[in-house]
């Protein structure tokens, strides 16, 4: 599968200090997290029957760079291995030309309504 690329606006609500994870109107981390997980999501829908969707189970990112609100950042997510229920991916998020986070991150598929009726 080649590598999927999104495009994401960096919006108000996306500030760190809108999310509360600091203090300045830039790019939180957190917001950041949702872009890459998001991206990943997508990804693998054609992966999965109506019935599926996928749900995060871990996430590691190193946030390299500030972000202003108004950017435009990109991740690029990569499925670097898919065993039965399991994706593993490798994202990395640019804001033009600029790397401005990597990481890893892995995604189960799960039966929506099995996995709702278990909470």
């Amino acid at each position: 599968m080649k590598p999927y690329k999104k495009d994401y606006l960096v919006e108000k609500n996306h500030a760190a200090s809108v999310i509360g994870s600091g203090d300045l109107e830039v790019l939180a981390t957190p917001a950041l997290i949702g872009f890459a997980e998001n991206a990943c999501k997508d990804m693998v829908l054609e992966l999965l029957s109506a019935d599926e969707t996928t749900v995060g189970i871990f996430i590691q990112i190193e946030h390299l760079k500030a972000s202003r609100i108004g950017a435009t950042v990109k991740v690029e997510a990569e499925l670097l291995k898919h065993e039965k229920r399991r994706f593993d991916f490798q994202v990395k998020v640019y804001e033009k030309k600029t790397l401005i986070a990597s990481g890893t991150h892995q995604r189960v598929a799960v039966n929506r309504q099995r996995f709702l009726e278990k909470l």
